[in-house]
């Protein structure tokens, strides 16, 4: 599990409970080398959550069933969660906003609008609308097209082996950003390049076995720890 990360001058600590679910997690601006366990096996970084020096810090809590009932946030404050007794999210309502969300199920578990019949389905157990979303598939299942309203439209495709290969976005008739991604022998992903107005940025991600141990952008790097 990842409990320690570094971005330059921003440190990312993260905690868990006896069961591994994620109890806590933060970043700060306080010295990496203090905050290392490997540097300070001592240190109990969960003191730090709430410092002053933490742009970003987030408190975790889950129900007697496993399931996320409450999370903490600098920056949305309080959200809780409200479930059904097979564990299917009912409410989803956030403290500082007013869009908190409801969902309804049809019998097989897929998700429905909200203003729609609890026993219409959804054909072939995929998504199709949800609010202002539009959803088309391939015959393999993979999503292809995404529909944001009257505005927003994406476009993905796949090789041979299902892998997600290039994205597309369109805003207002106009293309807004591309992606193509690159992957390995392993069917690890190794690249990514992507256009956004004009600017090109690339992305490389380094492995160690099936774990992802780095990742180097544009002026970033991001090692992780197991």
């Amino acid at each position: 599990r990842e409990i320690y990360r570094t971005q330059g001058k921003l440190t990312s600590c993260f905690g868990y409970d006896a069961l591994g679910r994620k109890t806590w997690q933060y970043a700060t601006t306080l010295p990496a080398e203090k905050l290392s366990q490997i540097q300070n096996p001592l240190i109990k970084p969960e003191r730090y959550v709430e410092h002053a020096y933490n742009p970003l810090h987030r408190r975790y809590e889950y129900d007697p069933a496993g399931e996320l009932s409450r999370t903490l946030d600098k920056l949305r404050g309080e959200v809780t969660y409200e479930y059904e007794a097979n564990g299917r999210l009912l409410e989803h309502n956030p403290e500082k906003r007013f869009d908190g969300e409801e969902f309804r199920y049809d019998a097989a578990g897929n998700r429905l609008n909200f203003n729609t019949s609890r026993f219409d389905r959804v054909k072939d157990n995929r998504l199709k609308q949800w609010s202002n979303h539009e959803y088309k598939y391939d015959a393999w299942g993979n999503l292809v097209e995404k529909i944001v309203g009257i505005v927003r439209w994406q476009t993905f495709t796949y090789d041979c082996e299902n892998r997600l290969v290039k994205t597309e976005t369109m805003a207002n008739s106009q293309v807004e950003s591309t992606s193509s991604y690159q992957y390995d022998s392993l069917g690890r992903r190794v690249g990514k390049q992507w256009e956004i107005k004009g600017k090109t940025d690339q992305k490389r991600f380094l492995w160690q076995g099936l774990r992802m141990l780095r990742e180097e952008g544009p002026g970033q790097s991001s090692l992780y720890l197991y």
